[in-house]
């Protein structure tokens, strides 16, 4: 599967926790992306300490390093309120005449890291991508903290694409608070032409 011609992917995020992470990790859009992040963290905190501010540097740096060549879109979920992040990725790729559609899904709900447990697999119906199948793992290994890891991953094929969103990995209980938020993000996406 290859990169699609011109298009545009369309959803709607819930801007009190989630924000579109500019695909340039530096320029004029990161700026811009960073101030927006740290006002919004500022405002719900009357403020950040110089340790916060600290920390959201940290984050940032991590969120930038985990922005994919292949993303059509990446999505931070960062609740003010809460000290949780999690990025989601959104990819398309064109789906070649020849290709094994159904294979090409189930690779790209299986995650490229080993596993703690078989993958749990699901139908699911988005409005504007139709039926595809939605997977949640666990990984075999902790992150650098020694916590355990997990994602949630999407995959539907529609007018000649693959549509995959998937979460980077990522802790059980961020997981659980992003997982409804995302299913909703999921029903609002679109792919459209370019000049649409």
């Amino acid at each position: 599967m290859s990169a699609p011609a011109s298009m545009d992917v369309d959803l709607q995020i819930p801007d009190a926790s989630w924000s579109v992470v500019p695909p340039e990790a530096t320029g004029e859009q990161w700026d811009a992306f960073t101030s927006e992040l740290a006002a919004g963290y500022a405002a719900v905190r009357g403020g950040l300490t110089d340790d916060q501010r600290m920390a959201l540097r940290v984050m940032l740096d991590e969120v930038r390093a985990q922005v994919a060549p292949d993303d059509a879109i990446t999505l931070l979920f960062r609740p003010y309120l809460l000290p949780v992040t999690a990025v989601v990725h959104v990819r398309v790729a064109a789906i070649a005449d020849g290709d094994d559609v159904e294979a090409g899904l189930r690779l790209a709900l299986t995650p490229d890291l080993p596993l703690a447990l078989p993958p749990v697999y699901e139908d699911v119906v988005a409005a504007g991508l139709g039926a595809g199948r939605r997977s949640t793992f666990v990984a075999a290994a902790p992150d650098a903290a020694g916590h355990p890891v997990g994602g949630i991953s999407y995959a539907f094929a529609t007018d000649g694409l693959a549509v995959h969103v998937l979460t980077s990995p990522t802790r059980p209980t961020v997981l659980g608070l992003l997982e409804e938020q995302l299913e909703q993000i999921v029903q609002t996406l679109r792919i459209l032409p370019a000049d649409a």
